[in-house]
């Protein structure tokens, strides 16, 4: 019996030394994957803020596009004021130039008729 028994506590032994280790085993691993946890966790949160200052990045750019067609826009407007006052410009040479011949005409008009009238 006692042989049987010594028998029984030694692979009783065996058995808590085996199931100790897998723990230690087990937690081993478990800390293992607690770490990368949270290693994913502080990359998942590194992810989010990039993705968001990315958002944000490009609804600056889609900002700044409309602001640029807005200026171009205005751009192509000021250029047609610019042609619009050039050609008013011409016409009003050319009318400035048409009254100066008017009035030259005119006073020889006055002289040719002061001259027939004396």
């Amino acid at each position: 019996n006692n042989a049987k028994l010594t028998a029984a506590l030694l692979e009783s032994t065996a058995n808590v030394k085996q199931w100790k280790q897998q723990l230690a085993a087990y937690q081993e691993e478990a800390e293992r994957l607690h770490k990368r946890v949270t290693e994913l966790e502080c990359v998942s949160s590194q992810a989010n803020a990039v993705h968001t200052h990315k958002t944000e990045l490009n609804q600056t750019i889609q900002e700044l596009e409309s602001t640029l067609k807005k200026k171009e826009e205005e751009i192509e407007r000021l250029k047609q004021e610019i042609d619009n006052a050039r050609e008013l410009q011409a016409q009003r040479d050319a009318l400035t130039q048409k009254l100066q011949e008017v009035e030259i005409r005119n006073k020889d008009l006055e002289r040719t008729a002061l001259i027939e009238c004396s």
